[in-house]
């Protein structure tokens, strides 16, 4: 019991920041998952990367980092992966119907990500994006 109230004065005094606009996308389907230095939170359109303490380190389109997502994607999940110290991205490609999938290459998801492609037959897999979800080729 004594825990669950100091559990409760943590998360009261936790800092708020405001998230990414809908950029048009209703509804915007919002994700948000912790790392271990990194807020990153997705939306259908846009993908936000905080610090923890809340400050807006960058922000980019979601296709640069699922890089085949192509316009029509929707539903995008973030989660971060402690033990693999890896970030992994998914969303769906309605208009391939194909589920795209990017894994981090590293704890910074400001870094490389590998993305792939799983269509509803054959799988297109490992492609690499350049050395930044905001600038891949």
């Amino acid at each position: 019991l004594r825990s669950a109230k100091s559990s409760a004065a943590q998360l009261s005094s936790a800092p708020g920041f405001p998230g990414l606009a809908d950029n048009g996308s209703y509804p915007a389907d919002t994700q948000v998952a912790v790392g271990s230095q990194q807020i990153v939170e997705m939306t259908n359109t846009l993908v936000g990367i905080y610090g923890r303490d809340g400050r807006r380190l960058e922000n980019f389109p979601m296709t640069d980092t699922l890089g085949n997502a192509g316009d029509d994607v929707s539903d995008p999940q973030i989660a971060w992966d402690p033990t693999s110290g890896a970030w992994l991205a998914a969303a769906m490609n309605l208009s391939t119907n194909s589920t795209q999938i990017a894994i981090s290459d590293s704890s910074d998801p400001r870094g490389v990500w590998w993305d792939y492609s799983y269509s509803y037959g054959p799988a297109q897999v490992g492609r690499r994006r350049g050395s930044s979800p905001a600038r891949a080729t």
